[in-house]
């Protein structure tokens, strides 16, 4: 059949003795931030949401067959020249930073 399993006294590890090093937890309780650039951010963000879900409908008589929406067209236009901006900046920066990294480790590992 099944052998005993024998009983041993075993104390548990978590017992207040065995935790002299750990205080008490804190409760923590969640303040509302205020002050004026709390205000200043949430008149801001009222604004600019504002401006974003309402300026696309404003229209822009160009004319027979063209695009009427004014804001849709600078939105179009601000995008692509930010991302060719951005890319630009790469193409110069990345070569430079590479260039700079590769002679900053041939100078720290070569001995001249």
């Amino acid at each position: 059949m099944q052998a005993a399993i024998p009983e041993e006294a075993v104390e548990p590890v978590n017992a207040a003795e065995h935790r002299p090093l750990y205080r008490k937890r804190e409760r923590i309780y969640p303040k509302i931030p205020r002050g004026r650039y709390r205000s200043l951010k949430w008149a801001a963000m009222v604004i600019l949401l504002a401006v974003y879900y309402l300026l696309p409908w404003v229209r822009w008589g160009r004319g027979l067959n063209a695009p009427e929406q004014a804001v849709l067209v600078l939105i179009m236009v601000f995008s692509v020249s930010g991302l060719v901006v951005f890319y630009v900046g790469l193409i110069v920066t990345l070569p430079l930073i590479g260039h700079a990294s590769y002679h900053a480790y041939r100078d720290m590992v070569l001995d001249d």
